[in-house]
């Protein structure tokens, strides 16, 4: 699923307020831990050639920055707010074939690694 998608998908069947609130709750306890952000990336470019290979010429400190802004944006846009949906329109453009050419596959990928460093480093997670 593309960003493109995700957004759509959220627009079909927004969060409960609750679901909300747990997100975001496991997002703060996630990214107060320093290990968060090198745990993704260490599990995400593990994951396959093509992804090391698209970061090769990444700051990878400046891109762990951007994804932690990134984590903000992605609780506006799951509340239809426009400054979030906006922010990932502009990532799925950038994201493009046009652009950085990341290929759908890879999102699965970035997922599976994302949610294995949130059960990694949120103690109150529910599996």
């Amino acid at each position: 699923m593309g960003r493109r998608d995700a957004l759509r998908a959220l627009e079909r069947n927004p969060l409960t307020d609750a679901a909300l609130k747990h997100c975001n709750d496991s997002f703060t306890r996630c990214t107060s831990n320093p290990r968060f952000l090198e745990r993704f990336y260490a599990l995400f470019m593990a994951s396959s050639d093509e992804v090391r290979h698209k970061f090769t010429q990444t700051d990878l400190p400046k891109q762990r920055r951007m994804l932690q802004a990134s984590f903000h944006m992605m609780m506006l846009a799951a509340t239809s707010d426009p400054v979030g949906t906006a922010h990932f329109e502009r990532l799925a453009v950038l994201h493009s074939q046009a652009h950085l050419d990341i290929p759908p596959h890879l999102y699965d990928l970035w997922l599976n690694c994302l949610v294995q460093a949130v059960r990694a480093c949120d103690p109150l997670i529910i599996p």
